[in-house]
């Protein structure tokens, strides 16, 4: 699932129960990191795994208790792949909960 609005976010996640969120923090019509409070407080422990991303380590410094996993922009393909393998294991934890 791909949202290119940070409005629609919340619903979607919602309706679609995704197991992990990659979300630009540097979005243009939302905060970022807004949203994710919001997705985390409606959801609780079923929010699904966050990573974000951001040019500005602004957000990292200041919020990195918050976040499940931050990368700074720009973070290649393989990077990514290979990370969102290795967080497999705490999904699997979480479904069998």
């Amino acid at each position: 699932m791909s949202v290119s609005a940070g409005k629609q976010t919340p619903d979607l996640v919602k309706s679609f129960r995704p197991d992990i969120l990659l979300i630009d923090l540097d979005l243009p019509d939302v905060n970022g990191l807004d949203l994710i409070r919001s997705i985390k407080a409606q959801l609780g422990k079923q929010a699904p795994i966050v990573i974000a991303f951001s040019t500005h380590d602004r957000f990292y410094y200041h919020t990195a208790q918050e976040l499940d996993y931050f990368f700074f922009k720009p973070v290649s393909v393989i990077t990514l792949n290979d990370f969102v393998r290795r967080v497999s294991g705490r999904l699997a934890a979480r479904h069998s909960s």
